[in-house]
């Protein structure tokens, strides 16, 4: 029992050393991808406290965010709006996109006291996160509609006992009536139609256009790691993120898709190399407590 708590102890200690590393990594890639999403000001970080030792580790990770110049940073959760929070965990999402196994995303709001550049910001990552996610965004600003692969429109209709709301999709000349009420025209505006027009093809191309980004936001996106995917690994499980090929690497992420005999046969081979290492050992355990083999554990 003294042994295996002094491994636990080992383990923990070891987690949290490279969790900490990874952090400030993560969240200097969050915090540049909020800079693009209008935050120009926007501080993020990512803090982790004690807690009680569990099959991951003994750290308690928080979120923390402040959107304006001179503010300390606090949690995310007590302190952003619903459209700050939908626009922070667009950034998180668009990170972390190779490697969140989320497949259904919602963004409400997102467009709230957005407009112009940022619009476009906003429109483009979420194309990008639709490349891996199924996305659905409820916006009023056109921009963003007209990202989308399809377009819904709801409404709601009354009669003399209640009230009914629909969805309708809209396609070809629909969308562009839809896209051109939206920009606050005449669907009968040449100029607007022909704006709604030039949205669409730009978002079709995958070439939605916006001013060019200040000077400050590029030097911050020129911070992030070219391997964000890995460093949320390295968060959850307390990886190497230098080599996505190494058999522990492959351990992690078998582990966190749940393919436990994958994730103990990658750690062994990874044990034939490195008889000693802690990580591999680790999810080897963890992946024997999830198919309830106490037995091989102890």
């Amino acid at each position: 029992s003294c042994a295996f708590d002094h491994f636990k102890s080992v383990i923990c200690e070891k987690l949290h050393a490279r969790r900490t590393a990874a952090a400030q990594k993560l969240a200097m890639a969050i915090e540049a991808k909020l800079i693009e999403l209008g935050f120009e000001k926007a501080k993020f970080r990512i803090a982790l406290t004690p807690s009680q030792p569990e099959h991951f580790g003994s750290d308690a990770a928080e979120y923390q965010f402040a959107p304006n110049l001179g503010e300390e940073t606090h949690s995310l959760r007590k302190i952003a709006s619903s459209g700050e929070i939908a626009r922070v965990m667009l950034a998180i999402r668009t990170v972390l996109s190779t490697v969140d196994y989320v497949p259904i995303l919602v963004f409400d709001e997102i467009d709230a006291n957005i407009g112009g550049r940022v619009a476009g910001a906003v429109a483009s990552e979420l194309h990008e996160i639709g490349q891996h996610h199924q996305v659905f965004s409820i916006t009023h600003l056109p921009l963003i509609a007209a990202a989308g692969e399809s377009h819904f429109v709801v409404a709601k209709h009354t009669d003399s006992e209640r009230t009914y709301t629909e969805i309708q999709p809209v396609e070809g000349e629909a969308r562009i009536d839809e896209i051109v009420r939206m920009l606050g025209d005449s669907i009968n505006s040449a100029s607007a139609r022909t704006h709604a027009k030039t949205l669409l093809a730009n978002a079709a191309s995958n070439t939605v256009k916006m001013p060019k980004t200040s000077s400050k936001a590029k030097k911050s996106a020129e911070r992030k790691s070219s391997q964000p995917g890995l460093l949320f690994l390295a968060l959850v499980t307390g990886c190497n993120y230098n080599d996505d090929n190494s058999p522990l690497i492959l351990a992690h992420k078998a582990l966190l898709e749940q393919d436990y005999d994958m994730a103990k046969q990658q750690a062994s081979i990874y044990l034939r190399i490195n008889p000693e290492s802690i990580d591999a050992l680790a999810i080897r355990a963890i992946s024997m407590l999830n198919e309830n083999d106490y037995t091989s554990w102890k």
